[in-house]
């Protein structure tokens, strides 16, 4: 009888260690993958882009240097003038005839 209890405990302990292990592999899998996006683009800050222009409406980063800028995921284009007016555009869109600089890069 307690043959077979060893063997239960150690198969419940067992299992136990490989459920972390996964568990732990698909933690960091998915942390690696929030400091990195996907779908993120860098352009030149002179560019006539949709990241670099004062209507864009999505989530967008300057360089410490002010030389690039890094959007991601798309971004509603708020420019009457555009052909794009409310609708979604990435931020490596472009070059637009209505475009205007983005204030922050000043």
């Amino acid at each position: 009888m307690s043959d077979q209890k060893s063997r239960r405990t150690f198969m419940e302990q067992s299992g136990k260690l490989i459920l972390g292990a996964m568990l732990g592999s698909h933690i960091a899998t998915a942390s690696a993958n929030e400091s990195a996006p996907q779908d993120a683009s860098t352009v030149d800050a002179t560019t006539e882009l949709c990241a670099t222009c004062e209507y864009w409406g999505g989530i967008r980063q300057i360089s410490e240097d002010t030389k690039t800028v890094t959007g991601t995921g798309m971004g509603w284009c708020n420019n009457p003038k555009s052909r794009n007016y409310r609708k979604m555009t990435k931020p490596d869109a472009g070059p637009m005839i209505a475009w205007k600089r983005w204030g922050a890069l000043s």
